[in-house]
Formats: structure tokens, sequence, C-alpha cells
């Protein structure tokens, strides 16, 4: 069992995930995502999450994408949202409603 803190984490980034999916097309989540991807490829902030992401986002279908997005399996959706690469697209004050969300009991 995952302690309460790394299962809030979870539920924020599945959150993130259907904030964006919501209030952006695929097609936007692609283009900004593979933009952010080449942004941290090139300053050195560079994981194998982010290599999965990228070719997620260049050879998978639409569904995949969504899939990958709200899917709550482990393998590998819940650790790919673990770095998503379409953070860009959530505002501030998106992530501060989702804060607030998880903190009620």
């Amino acid at each position: 069992m995952k302690p309460a803190s790394i299962e809030k984490l979870d539920r924020l980034k599945l959150m993130i995930s259907l904030v964006v999916l919501e209030n952006h097309s695929i097609e936007e989540i692609r283009q900004s995502s593979l933009a952010a991807l080449t942004r941290w490829k090139n300053i050195g902030s560079w994981c194998a999450g982010y290599t999965e992401w990228q070719n997620i986002m260049e050879d998978s279908s639409d569904d995949y994408i969504r899939y990958v997005m709200t899917s709550e399996q482990e393998e590998p959706c819940n650790r790919l949202r673990q770095s998503p690469p379409y953070v860009d697209l959530i505002t501030g004050e998106q992530m501060t409603i989702l804060h607030r969300e998880l903190m009620v009991p």
C-alpha cells in the first residue's frame, strides 16, 4: 500500500491530466508537450520518462495519449504522469484549485 502522500501526488497528477484534456485538444497537447520536451532537452534536463513521452507524442494515436493521461494503471500511465510534458497547459489558478480540492478530507 502506498503512503497517503504518494496517493495524493498520484491523484494530483491524474487531476492535472484531466483538466488539460478538458481544456485542450490532443493536437495542442502534442504540440505543447513536444515543445517542452525540446526545451528540457536543450537545457540538459532529461530523464528516461521524457524519452517515453517524446515517443508517445510523436508516434501514438490520440486514444493512446488519452489512455496514458487518464488510466490508473501503474505501468506505464501513473509512472509517466509523474513527469508530464504538458504542464504548460495548466494555469496557476487551475493548480491552486486542484491543490485545494486535494486538501479537503
